[in-house]
C-alpha cells in the first residue's frame, strides 16, 4: 500500500509541475553495481610498458656514448702516434729533405694491428730503407701493434731541390 502511495503522490506533484519534489517522493532506483572503465585496468599495464621502454632507450644512449668515446680515445692514440712518427721523419737530418709522409688507420676491432702507410718519394734506396726503421722503430716504441705498407717511389731526382 505504501508503494501505491507514493506512486499516487509522485503522479499529482508531476502534473501540478513540481516535477522534483515527485522525484524525491520516489523510491530510489536500485544501485547498479560498479565497474572500473577498461582503460583503467590497463593503466599498470601502460605504465610499466612505458618505463620499460625508457629504460630501453637509456641503455641504447649510453652504449652509443661508450662507443663514440671509445672510438674518439683510439683515433687520439692513432693521431699520437701519427704525430711522432711524422716528428721523428721532420728531425731525421737523412730525412729532413725527403717528401716522405705517414698515415696510421686503427681499425675497428682493438685486439687488430693499425696500418700504417708510408707514402712519398726516396731520393735512394738507401734513404728509403732509413724512412722505414725509423717508421718502425717509432711504432714499436709507442706501444701499439702495427703493420707497415710500403707506398714509397725511390726517385733520385726527389731528394734534389732546384737552386
Amino acid at each position: 500500500m505504501n508503494s501505491t502511495r507514493g506512486t499516487w503522490v509522485a503522479g499529482a506533484l508531476t502534473t501540478l509541475g513540481l516535477a522534483g519534489l515527485a522525484e524525491a517522493q520516489s523510491p530510489p532506483a536500485p544501485l547498479a553495481p560498479t565497474v572500473p572503465p577498461p582503460a583503467a585496468a590497463g593503466g599498470a599495464g601502460g605504465l610499466v610498458l612505458f618505463v620499460g621502454l625508457m629504460l630501453g632507450l637509456i641503455v641504447i644512449l649510453g652504449v652509443s656514448v661508450k662507443l663514440m668515446d671509445w672510438r674518439r680515445r683510439r683515433m687520439e692514440h692513432a693521431v699520437q702516434v701519427q704525430a711522432r712518427i711524422a716528428d721523428a721523419l721532420l728531425l731525421d737530418p737523412e730525412l729532413v729533405n725527403a717528401p716522405i709522409t705517414a698515415t696510421v688507420e686503427l681499425p675497428f676491432w682493438r685486439r687488430s694491428p693499425a696500418t700504417i702507410e708510408v707514402r712519398g718519394q726516396a731520393p735512394s734506396p738507401r734513404v728509403r730503407d732509413a724512412a722505414l726503421n725509423l717508421v718502425v722503430r717509432e711504432a714499436t716504441a709507442s706501444g701499439m701493434e702495427s703493420r707497415i705498407e710500403d707506398r714509397m717511389a725511390v726517385m733520385p731526382a726527389a731528394g734534389q731541390r732546384a737552386a
